[in-house]
């Protein structure tokens, strides 16, 4: 008999294929391994700047807010300035109208900071910043103050100066933790603009109390004068000297207000107040804020879309980031897939070309019938 008879299997040789299959799939696992390392390395690269960009974002959108709630609060100055002199009922309509636009912008302030992550803020930055909510805090109780006529024009610019200036301030300052050159340079002159626009208005202050009768100090006014140099100087200096016409305008506006001082310097000297004096004095000063104004708004709305800029480039880093690792773990999932399948299907052509044997079925091998009396051959 031979050996399938006696129910031994002959051990049947691995083609020299498989093993190479093994081994190249061997290959691709660690390649894939490797693949999934570099990726998930590089997201986790990508998340950390990721983060470094939305710090950047946060501080340009801080420069943004609380410019805005800066620059609404010296319109508010304004129209309380004109409301303690004229003391009429449209200028109260006035005051309170402003009032509204500023609580909006405040809001948008305070709403913001309470949604950033605690420590997102740098310290120099938080502190101005918390200098300027302890102001806020008693905006109202000084705005019933203004709408009562029971503050006087150097209480008022004594509150509403020191409020705005620490809202500058952080403007400043997170102008300063600025890494991105484009958004800091912006912000600068945003900051720039706020700042000489801040210096319009405290001029327009002591126009108001110049008109109420009060003693102005020129050498006060000297040194505000200096103050808004500088800042006009540095406002031309950080973009605005490019906006076509404004440096000639600017330029023409503060030859008007420099021209002015020096008649309300001549007429203090000569004891004699001059109401057309003050009205040119206050009519060139309005002018020159308007101005600045203007332009400041124009940095606002670079500094949005700045702010806007880094968000969406963060975004799409994200997105690019998780892309590739989600591609790489779905390439190594399809291969094994594959790699699966290939050897089910090859076993399964191994069970259908070798069936299996008696003894590993479990029972003898067949055997001829036996006859006890076989009959005679019959010829």
């Amino acid at each position: 008999m031979n050996d399938a008879m006696n129910g031994i299997i002959p051990q049947q040789e691995v083609p020299h294929r498989h093993v190479w299959e093994k081994v190249a799939w061997g290959a691709a696992a660690a390649v894939l391994l490797a693949a999934l390392l570099g990726a998930a390395l590089h997201v986790q690269r990508v998340e950390r700047d990721n983060r470094a960009l939305m710090d950047q974002h946060a501080l340009v959108t801080l420069a943004f807010v609380a410019g805005n709630a800066a620059r609404e609060l010296q319109e508010e100055r304004g129209t309380a300035v004109a409301y303690l002199l004229g003391r009429k009922l449209h200028l109260l309509r006035e005051y309170r109208a402003q009032s509204e636009q500023a609580d909006a912008k405040v809001n948008a302030l305070q709403h913001y900071v309470g949604s950033l992550p605690y420590g997102s803020i740098p310290s120099a930055v938080g502190g101005t910043l918390e200098a300027a909510r302890r102001g806020l805090a008693m905006l109202e109780t000084k705005r019933r103050m203004v709408q009562d006529l029971d503050w006087q024009l150097q209480q008022m610019d004594a509150f509403y100066g020191p409020l705005t200036q620490h809202l500058l301030d952080t403007v400043h300052q997170a102008r300063a933790a600025l890494r991105d050159p484009a958004a800091a340079a912006v912000a600068e002159a945003y900051g720039n603009a706020l700042q000489a626009h801040e210096l319009a208005g405290r001029e327009l202050v002591l126009v108001a109390l110049w008109e109420s009768g009060a003693a102005l100090d020129l050498r006060q006014l000297e040194m505000l004068a200096e103050r808004q140099n500088l800042y006009s100087g540095a406002l031309l200096a950080t973009g605005a000297g490019q906006r076509p016409g404004f440096a000639f305008e600017l330029e023409a506006r503060e030859a008007d207000v420099a021209g002015v001082r020096e008649a309300v310097g001549q007429v203090i000297a000569n004891g004699r107040p001059s109401v057309a004096t003050a009205q040119a004095w206050r009519y060139a000063a309005q002018t020159r804020a308007q101005l600045i104004s203007n332009v400041g708004q124009q940095f606002a709305a670079e500094l949005r879309g700045r702010a806007d800029g880094l968000a969406r480039q963060a975004a799409l880093a994200r997105d690019r980031s998780r892309l590739l690792l989600g591609s790489v773990l779905a390439t190594g999932l399809l291969g094994f897939g594959l790699r699966a399948r290939r050897s089910l299907r090859r076993r399964a052509a191994q069970m259908h070309a070798a069936p299996a044997s008696p003894a590993i079925a479990g029972c003898a091998p067949p055997r001829a019938p036996m006859v006890l009396n076989p009959a005679p051959h019959q010829a």
